[in-house]
């Protein structure tokens, strides 16, 4: 059930990821942070996105450790339980608006993204082997790639030559991890609980 509800929350989450785009055309698509979504309009709607992303990640965290085929990796636990809490305070302290400077609100906001992210992918990267017997496996492997694809071009796209590509990475990123804890989701809710 835990593994259900999270899939659930993690396709309500994907639509709110694609609604905030929908009704904040002020946001570019391939320049802009996702996070830009959280300082107009639309911060609302962009806490509800954040926080249902992580109560999806809370409940993917408790039902891989209730249904995983073997052993929970210590830096996949590790990592889940810092992503969480990351993601927490990255919504509460929310970036500099567009157009306005740098403020160290602003750095502080970036620098829980960057925990956020590479949590993220520690977690991904690392819990392969709990998904190698399931019938998911090629889509999870598939996931994976994108998102290591795309978290290596937000890093680049981070540094000021290709700046203006960096909005499309970030997505990039943050929609292939979706599907992957989807994905990851799904084939524990087909798995027996764990003895």
């Amino acid at each position: 059930m835990l593994a259900i509800t999270a899939a659930a929350l993690f396709v309500a989450t994907i639509v709110l990821f694609c609604w905030l785009h929908a009704v904040n055309r002020s946001v570019h698509v391939v320049r802009d942070a996702v996070s830009l979504f959280g300082t107009g309009s639309t911060a609302g709607l962009f806490r509800i996105y954040g926080h249902l992303g992580t109560a999806a990640i809370a409940l993917f965290a408790i039902a891989a450790y209730l249904r995983r085929p073997g052993p929970l990796p210590s830096i996949v636990a590790i990592g889940l339980v810092v992503l969480v809490v990351a993601r927490v305070a990255v919504i509460a302290v929310p970036t500099d608006a567009k157009g306005q400077g740098t403020s160290l609100r602003g750095m502080f906001h970036l620098f829980l993204a960057v925990i956020v992210f590479a949590a993220t992918y520690t977690v991904i990267a690392n819990a392969a082997p709990l998904f190698a017997a399931m019938p998911l496996k090629a889509a999870l492997d598939a996931m994976q790639l994108l998102c290591m694809l795309s978290l290596a071009g937000v890093v680049v796209t981070m540094l000021p030559p290709l700046k203006r590509l960096f909005g499309l990475f970030e997505r990039a990123f943050l929609l292939s991890m979706l599907i992957w804890f989807e994905l990851a989701s799904m084939s524990f809710a087909l798995r027996p609980v764990a003895g």
